[in-house]
């Protein structure tokens, strides 16, 4: 599947318009947005393939690094692209239930490749 992330006055949110509950649950936090910004390369919107299985010529994976529970996410770890914050360990990023919604569970691997639209 192919997702937008777009910025705008409060940060970086995904945009899922069949998302049922709180837009403000799409708000991309504690590393998710650090890296859209970077890969986002001074633009306010960026668009990606996510897969649970290998894209070709994909951007990076993230591998899960550990389950927070149902409720409260999962960290991943990147591996190609250094995710250059100091809220958590050096490389990872926090991501909540929402990913829920998009892979119905928080996969072992999230493999994802930047794309022009």
């Amino acid at each position: 599947m192919i997702y937008r992330f777009y910025k705008n006055s409060t940060g970086w949110f995904v945009d899922l318009p069949n998302y049922p509950f709180s837009k403000a649950h799409l708000a991309m936090v504690k590393g998710a947005d650090v890296l859209l910004e970077q890969l986002a390369e001074g633009k306010n919107e960026v668009w990606f393939e996510a897969s649970t299985q290998p894209i070709p010529e994909y951007t990076d994976v993230l591998d899960r690094v550990k389950k927070l529970g149902i409720t409260k996410g999962a960290i991943y770890k990147g591996n190609l692209i250094k995710i250059n914050h100091k809220i958590l360990e050096e490389n990872n990023l926090w991501l909540y239930p929402v990913t829920l919604f998009v892979f119905q569970r928080y996969p072992k691997k999230i493999y994802y490749k930047k794309v022009q639209i």
